[in-house]
């Protein structure tokens, strides 16, 4: 996946990427959550957020495949901490563009007001 801004340096570099397949996996791994709550997220639900953001790169991965390569790059290359700001900057930036992390605005913008729309959890279709 050329061009990701986030990656872990794990086995080899590997880029995260959350778009909607990958919301789709971590909501049937863990439920129904918020957005929000991803960025808060606890250790023990760490390594399926993982998964899920490395799954458009590698499907073939499972999450015990992934909390294998966690343990091994822990304290390596990250600590647990560590690991949970690269996992909520990638789900921030892909949730709302990365120039408007930057401080820019998307264009049609509407600053805090677009990211609370963004964030708040979606509603069925009404015909579902």
């Amino acid at each position: 996946m050329p061009g990701s801004d986030f990656w872990l340096e794990l086995d080899r570099r590997r880029p995260l990427k959350f778009g909607f397949k990958a919301l789709r996996l971590v909501r049937d791994r863990l439920g129904d959550k918020e957005l929000t709550d991803l960025q808060n997220m606890s250790p023990v639900e760490m390594p399926v957020i993982v998964w899920a953001g490395l799954s458009a790169d590698d499907s073939t991965l499972t999450v015990e495949q992934v909390e294998e390569l966690l343990d091994k790059a822990i304290p390596e290359h990250y600590t647990v901490t560590g690991i949970i700001k690269v996992l909520g900057d990638a789900i921030l930036a892909h949730l709302v563009g990365k120039a408007t992390l930057d401080g820019g605005q998307k264009k049609g913008g509407g600053g805090n007001r677009a990211l609370e729309n963004i964030l708040t959890k979606p509603e069925p279709p009404p015909f579902a």
